[in-house]
């Protein structure tokens, strides 16, 4: 969920201005400032769908876009990216079944971060895997730099279990 900080305020040039809680200011555009101001608790896919259909835009196109301004708004210290807690969402659920406005229960955060696991696991095998290959480099080097070879030495190529080798003679 994302959540503003700082305030916006205009400089003296009349020009919209982020200014952070470290007192650092960031010259925006209206639409960065709008984005800024619906960062009050929605996630990301929330707020590119709300605004693709505000303005009647691809929803992919918008999020892309999204994913850069809320990231750079996030790195400026102008927005956190909080997780909500499973126990806070079951409370404001049961609130809301109690209200009669039950709403569907999606399950995309721990489905995210599923997939987000096993795309760091998958990430994590493929460099070991990297790491066996270098590994496999370097021994090949080792054993290249201890194979001197000078003019006039006799080479003699060699199978021996499906590997190619090479001895002097």
């Amino acid at each position: 969920m994302l959540r503003k900080k700082g305030h916006l305020s205009k400089n003296n040039e009349g020009s919209l201005v982020l200014i952070n809680e470290d007192g650092q200011s960031f010259k925006i555009n209206q639409s960065v400032a709008t984005i800024w101001k619906k960062c009050d608790g929605k996630t990301q896919l929330d707020l590119s769908r709300e605004i693709a259909e505000e303005r009647r835009l691809d929803f992919n196109e918008v999020n892309n876009s999204m994913t850069t301004i809320v990231g750079q708004l996030i790195t400026a210290g102008l927005v956190d990216d909080v997780e909500v807690q499973p126990e806070i969402k079951a409370m404001e659920f049961a609130d809301q079944i109690e209200m009669g406005t039950p709403r569907p229960v999606t399950h995309y955060e721990t489905d995210e971060n599923q997939q987000y696991e096993e795309k760091l696991q998958n990430i994590i095998k493929a460099l070991r895997d990297l790491q066996k290959k270098i590994n496999r480099i370097e021994e090949k080097i080792d054993n290249l730099k201890r194979f001197e070879v000078k003019a006039g030495d006799k080479l003699v190529l060699k199978k021996e279990g499906g590997k190619l080798l090479i001895e002097k003679v």
